[in-house]
């Protein structure tokens, strides 16, 4: 009988200590599955686009954390090679875009939107970092 009692402490016990130990590791949140959660960023004009940046800032206040969100949101971008301007002249093509893309062009894009709480921000930052 005292076996039988025994066993039966036991058993909820280990229950419940698995229960706990599958909860706190599964519950460990990756803070950048948050990207996976928002619109493709080629999808969205100028202003929907800023609307993100000050989200970006907030939620990861470390810069290579932000660099590394805003990259993993950028993935899919479409290819355009050349795609950057002077936005007048010969070359018409903007400054700053988040539609097209090429090598290049998500560095140096990446960069300005990870410093950047406004598309004017970014553009700023974009004119000091490449031109």
């Amino acid at each position: 009988m005292n076996d039988f009692f025994i066993l039966n402490v036991k058993i909820p016990k280990y229950i419940f200590l698995m229960v706990i130990w599958f909860t706190a590791c599964g519950s460990h949140n990756d803070p950048f599955s948050w990207v996976e959660t928002i619109p493709d960023p080629w999808t969205l004009s100028q202003i929907e686009f800023e609307s993100f940046l000050p989200q970006f800032q907030k939620r990861f206040p470390n810069y290579h954390d932000r660099l590394k969100a805003l990259n993993l949101w950028r993935v899919g971008t479409p290819y355009g090679i050349f795609c950057l301007g002077e936005e007048s002249g010969k070359d018409n093509d903007p400054i700053l875009r988040a539609d097209l893309s090429d090598c290049t062009v998500h560095v140096l894009t990446s960069l300005a939107f990870a410093e950047s709480f406004t598309w004017q921000n970014a553009r700023d930052a974009m004119v000091d970092i490449h031109y």
